[in-house]
C-alpha cells in the first residue's frame, strides 16, 4: 500500500494534472451518458406487464453491459479519488465536492430506468439496480485485487531484485518423506 501511495505522490506534476483532468472528463461524460444504460435489456421487456421478474442468468446475461458500465464509473470514480490526495487543501476541497456531487446526477437517472424490472435469485428477489451495482462492486473488486497482485509483484521482482530470492532445491528423498 505505501508502494502504491508512493506510486501516487511522486507522479511528475504535468502528469499528474493530465490525468486528473481526464479522469474527471471521463466521469462527466459517464455522468452525461445515461440514456445508454439500461436501454437494451429493457426494450426486450417493453410488450411485459409494469413489473417483470428476471431470472439470475437471463439478467446478468442481457445486462451485462449495464454492469461493466458502471464498473467503469466505479474504477474511475476511485482512480480520481486517489489522485486528489496529493493536491493543495483548497484545490482538494473543490474536487472533493465535484466527486461528491457526480453520482448525485448520474445515479438517480440509472434508478429511474431500472425500477420496473427485479431480480429472481433462487428465492431472493432484488431490484435490478442492486443486481447490477452489485456486480459492478464485485467486478471492481477483483480488478483492484489483480492491480494489487500486479503491483505487488513488480514491487518483489523489480526494485527488490530476483538475486535476493533463493531456489529451493528439493531432492527426491524430501519428496519420499512427504
Amino acid at each position: 500500500m505505501c508502494y502504491t501511495r508512493d506510486s501516487v505522490v511522486n507522479i511528475p506534476p504535468k502528469y499528474h494534472g493530465a490525468l486528473l483532468i481526464l479522469c474527471g472528463s471521463f466521469l462527466g461524460y459517464q455522468a452525461k451518458n445515461t440514456t445508454a444504460p439500461f436501454e437494451f435489456g429493457l426494450k426486450t421487456s417493453t410488450n411485459a406487464p409494469q413489473s417483470l421478474v428476471l431470472p439470475f442468468g437471463e439478467a446478468f446475461e442481457a445486462f451485462f453491459p449495464e454492469i461493466t458500465h458502471i464498473t467503469k464509473f466505479i474504477l474511475c470514480y476511485f482512480l480520481t479519488l486517489m489522485l486528489v490526495f496529493p493536491l493543495q487543501p483548497g484545490v482538494q476541497i473543490f474536487c472533493m465536492l465535484l466527486l461528491i456531487s457526480a453520482p448525485l446526477f448520474y445515479f438517480p437517472e440509472l434508478f429511474h430506468k431500472a425500477s420496473r424490472v427485479g431480480v429472481s435469485c433462487g428465492s431472493l428477489k432484488m431490484p435490478l439496480i442492486w443486481f447490477t451495482t452489485l456486480g459492478a462492486v464485485g467486478i471492481s473488486i477483483i480488478c483492484g485485487l489483480v492491480t494489487l497482485l500486479m503491483v505487488y509483484l513488480s514491487w518483489r521482482f523489480l526494485y527488490k531484485g530476483k538475486s535476493r530470492v533463493r531456489g529451493i532445491e528439493v531432492s527426491f528423498d524430501d519428496l519420499c518423506e512427504v
